[in-house]
């Protein structure tokens, strides 16, 4: 992002839409209200609802997404419902994403070959192995576990034209999203910044880590935008 210096002083910003998914919490009211309730919400995301009309993608290729992506469609599509029309050539993307344990899957299937070997396991109960790790990966799953897609969806379903791109700085992820697109806005490059933070938390790799450096906090899946 390129910053002018004096122009990133004192400029007013707002926030005029915002979108949530949270557990099973499916919007921005009813995750507000069951965080102030300090109601349960769920932890997984089992579902997300998307427009037909208008999508983009083949639901058979957003199958074989990460949950992360399908999470900040929903909940962008929340956002600027509420925000109303912008400009798409002043419209920047930034998403705050962590790397995601789900990818790691695939390479255990590739490497299931050897360790299959040394366990003594045939070709039939290896390929059943392998499938129950991971499905095969085909060009939808590519694309649906590229870091950079869950910014890059956000840019083609809506026609962003302005830079977009996913930024990971581990749980400072969507803090580190918003900074920049203040500067970017504060310094005249874009005029609407769609920002965002996504993970899903709900995972055993995540539950494990917590664990082991002493927390056992709630974990759940979100998304907010």
């Amino acid at each position: 992002v390129r910053v002018t210096a004096s122009r990133t002083k004192s400029v007013p910003l707002a926030v005029v839409g915002m979108g949530a998914v949270l557990g099973q919490a499916k919007d921005l009211s009813e995750v507000s209200s069951k965080l102030f309730a300090n109601a349960p919400y769920g932890s997984r995301t089992e579902t997300v609802s998307l427009p037909m009309k208008g999508l983009k993608f083949p639901p058979n290729d957003l199958k074989q997404s990460l949950g992360q992506q399908l999470m900040m469609l929903q909940a962008t599509h929340e956002a600027l419902n509420d925000a109303g029309p912008v400009n798409p050539e002043d419209t920047c993307v930034l998403i705050g994403m962590g790397c995601d344990p789900e990818v790691a899957r695939y390479g255990a299937r590739w490497r299931l070959k050897d360790w299959a070997s040394r366990l003594g396991m045939n070709e039939e109960q290896r390929a059943s192995l392998q499938d129950q790790i991971v499905p095969v990966l085909e060009s939808p799953g590519v694309l649906g576990t590229m870091p950079n897609i869950v910014a890059n969806r956000l840019s083609s379903q809506f026609d962003f034209t302005s830079f977009g791109y996913a930024v990971s700085a581990e749980e400072l992820s969507g803090i580190r999203a918003l900074q920049i697109a203040m500067r970017a806005l504060r310094a005249g490059e874009v005029k609407t910044a769609v920002v965002g933070a996504v993970d899903a938390s709900a995972e055993k790799v995540h539950a494990a880590a917590l664990q082991a450096v002493g927390k056992n906090g709630k974990v759940a899946d979100g998304a907010f935008t």
